[in-house]
């Protein structure tokens, strides 16, 4: 089964102690400092899940600034998948632009029986909203513990034909 997540860390605009990573992007021929801090349970979740998923993120940011990110996030290679805004579909909304996912992306045969998306954003994933999982929004509260609830729960249903029943 595949497991799509986007929300395993909070950017902070400017230099923070706090902060796990620190790295510069280049959009559009300008330099960024980017300063992030992990989500709690992050480390703990990769490795948990990816015992029985494969683990994809599907993000709507640009790829010039997620990929150093994940490749910060996840030195032990258990993400295996990268969609970025790219991939995603861009729609007009009343409070403004959003970005959706769709999930056929991810297999030929068309068959989301076995992908979940745990996404904290629900509008992303309305074209599938039976594979979704919606997570809170993380605002870096250094006691939160989403993470651990979402793997348990994945780790509850790993086995089942169709997580959409």
């Amino acid at each position: 089964m595949s497991p799509v997540v986007d929300h395993y860390f909070d950017i902070i605009y400017g230099p923070n102690p706090a902060s796990d990573y620190q790295f510069d992007v280049i959009v559009d021929s300008c330099v960024a400092k980017v300063f992030a801090i992990k989500r709690p349970g992050v480390d703990e979740f990769l490795e948990q899940v990816s015992k029985h998923y494969e683990v994809i993120v599907f993000t709507a940011s640009l790829p010039e600034y997620a990929n150093p990110l994940l490749d910060l996030l996840d030195p032990k290679g258990y993400i295996t998948g990268r969609l970025f805004r790219e991939h995603c579909t861009r729609v007009g909304g009343f409070s403004g632009d959003f970005y959706l996912k769709n999930l056929t992306l991810l297999r030929d045969d068309m068959d989301l029986s076995n992908i979940i998306i745990v996404e904290n954003n629900r509008d992303a994933y309305m074209l599938q909203p039976t594979n979704g999982n919606e997570c809170t929004t993380w605002r870096g509260d250094p006691w939160d513990h989403e993470l651990f609830i979402i793997a348990d729960f994945l780790e509850k249903i790993k086995d089942v034909t169709n997580v959409r029943d």
